[in-house]
Parts: structure tokens; sequence; C-alpha cells
């Protein structure tokens, strides 16, 4: 049987660098882009550690109040243009033939994301992306986030497979490394900005884009 390729969505398949120009207008530097999606994935990680829930959405709307009082601009405005840009994310360009490919080949594929189902959902439409995943699951479904392995679980019993099945893909090496805590293997996807930390598990494959995990996995196709 082949492998269940389960993919994380937002910097791995989608480009979160057109939220930069929103960063850049509200609050004058396109690099707080990247800090007010720290703090969101940081808040995401300890309400799990807690046992707490909140959705990504919620969260989100924290982390833009914050660098919105740190760096002087309006919160709600701020907000307002981040989650509106949300669904229009583009697929970075390596992505749809890769997808289209491993499908062709017989991979089932599963997107699995911290975002509520709606803009999960939203977001994979609008990327021309939806029609090649056999499920979409959102961790709102378990109100428990990545990397907790309840999360990784949740797509085995999706599938009817071993965790041993699942190739977890993610250009977040958190993500990477929980997969694989929970029994997955996994590939790291070296997006620009995102690499890994020597003290994480060692992933199945690094690789530069899914292009290159597609020609791994159909090396004679």
């Amino acid at each position: 049987m082949n492998r269940v390729l389960v993919f994380d969505i937002n910097e791995t398949l989608l480009d979160l660098t057109p939220l930069d120009a929103i960063f850049a207008s509200h609050l004058g530097e396109a690099r707080i882009r990247r800090e007010w999606f720290a703090l969101l994935l940081s808040s995401a990680f300890a309400l799990s550690l807690c046992g707490s829930y909140r959705s990504f959405t919620d969260l989100g709307a924290s982390a833009a109040r914050i660098v919105a009082k740190n760096y002087g601009g309006d919160a709600e405005g701020l907000w307002s243009a981040i989650r509106d840009a949300l669904p229009a994310l583009r697929a970075y360009p390596d992505v749809a033939p890769a997808l289209e490919r491993l499908s062709r080949a017989g991979f089932r594929m599963a997107a699995l994301s911290q975002s509520p189902q709606s803009t999960l959902d939203a977001q994979l439409t609008g990327a021309g992306l939806a029609e090649f995943f056999t499920a979409i699951c959102s961790v709102d479904t378990i109100r428990t986030y990545k990397p907790h392995p309840a999360a990784y679980r949740m797509v085995a019993r999706r599938f009817e497979c071993d965790l041993s099945n699942i190739l977890m893909i993610a250009a977040h090496d958190w993500d990477v490394a929980g997969a694989m805590a929970a029994g997955c293997s996994a590939a790291f996807v070296a997006r620009p900005g995102q690499s890994i930390d020597d003290v994480i598990l060692k992933p199945t494959f690094v690789v530069g884009d899914i292009e290159e995990l597609a020609e791994i996995l159909l090396p004679s196709r």
C-alpha cells in the first residue's frame, strides 16, 4: 500500500509572503509578519500544553493586537486585512504540478492544518489545490494543535492506517518532530527562511520543494 501523504498548509504549500505588504502598510515593516506568525504558533503550543484550546482565528487576532500595540498600529485594521487576505494566498509554483504527479501515481493525500475548517477549505479551494486531497483535516476537530500526537492520530483514523504508513510533509521542524514522535515518517521542506533546529529529530527526507519530494517518491516514473 502506498504511503498516505499528509501536507501542512501555511508556509509549506501556501506562500505567506504576500502578507508582508499588509504589515508594511499597517506597521511600517514587512518583517513583522514573521513575528506575528511566531506569536500565533507560540500561543497554540502553550494552549495545547496546558490542555486548553482557542481557535487559530482567535489566536491570530490576539497576535495582531500584540504586534499592533508593540509597533503602534491599528489592531482592528491589521487583523481585518490579514483575515481577508488568508483565503487568497497562492500556492508555491512547485506545488500543483507535484501534487498532480503524486495523485496520478496513486498516493492518498491529506491536508492537516491548525486553521479552522472554514478557513482551510477556502484556502485550498482558492489556491486550486482542494481536488488533490482525499481528506482536508483541521485540528479544530480535536481541539488540540500540532505537534500533539493526537493531530497525527486523527489522520491515521481517517485513513484507517497505522501511523507508520503516514509521511508528514511540512516546512516546520516542530511539525516534522511531532509527526515522527507519534510514529510517522516525515519530510522537511526547506522553504526560504525555514531551517531545522539541530536538537530536533532528523527527518526522513529533507527537500527544497514538493517537486523534489515527488522525484524521491517517484524515482522511476
